[in-house]
């Protein structure tokens, strides 16, 4: 999608839908402020910032996985960080 992305994601917003993509170090200073937010909701436990958790395990071939994902609701102050 490469510099697509935005006018891709606003289409994906005005249609009414979620998405979901992934951010490279590469993206300004957008990438470092998303590290400083995660690393400060989980040294206070995710207590002052609206947020879901989830967790998968994947087992097979003697590998153990486990993925932990988390959506944050207010990312506001993030959307002009990259640019």
């Amino acid at each position: 999608m490469g510099a697509q992305t935005t006018a891709i994601a606003q289409q994906i917003i005005d249609q009414g839908a979620d998405y979901v993509l992934r951010l490279k170090g590469n993206q300004g200073n957008l990438h470092e402020d998303v590290e400083q937010v995660f690393d400060w909701a989980r040294k206070t436990n995710f207590k002052a910032i609206d947020h879901e958790a989830h967790q998968t395990l994947d087992k097979g071939h003697g590998w153990l996985e486990i993925r932990c994902y988390w959506l944050l609701e207010s990312v506001e102050y993030l959307e002009t960080a990259g640019r």
